[in-house]
């Protein structure tokens, strides 16, 4: 009975050191990886790949910070395509004016506002030029 328990608790004890031998050697892999050719190849990738996302992160945010440029430059142009027809309309009402009053015998200056543009469109006196 000693003798089985003997023999079983050498097996073990072969066992276990068996699992240290195989722990240590998983260890001096991983050092030798980290710490050998293969290891600083490894850790060139590795930079390389930090590198590259970061370049990556920077285009992106460029990129983003262009298309909201481009949007408000959009905005803008939208803005005066609108004014421009606004004030072409303006001008055509007011020249349409014009030729009205200027059949029926009126002076430019009769106008008032009845045109439907907000002011009149006069020749700048002396006094308004810069």
């Amino acid at each position: 009975m000693l003798d089985k328990e003997k023999g079983e608790l050498l097996d073990e004890v072969r066992h276990l050191k068996l699992e240290v031998e195989e722990e240590r050697s998983g260890r001096r892999t991983e050092q030798a990886i980290s710490n050998g050719p293969i290891g600083d190849e490894l850790q060139q990738t590795l930079n390389d790949l930090r590198f590259r996302v970061q370049k990556a992160e920077q285009e992106t945010s460029t990129l983003t910070a262009t298309v909201r440029l481009f949007s408000s430059i959009h905005g803008y142009y939208n803005c005066t395509q609108s004014l421009h027809v606004l004030i072409v309309l303006c001008l055509f009402d007011h020249l349409k004016s014009l030729i009205l009053y200027s059949v029926r015998g009126l002076e430019p200056s009769e106008l008032g506002g009845s045109h439907g543009c907000p002011g009149q469109f006069t020749p700048l006196q002396a006094s308004d030029r810069v």
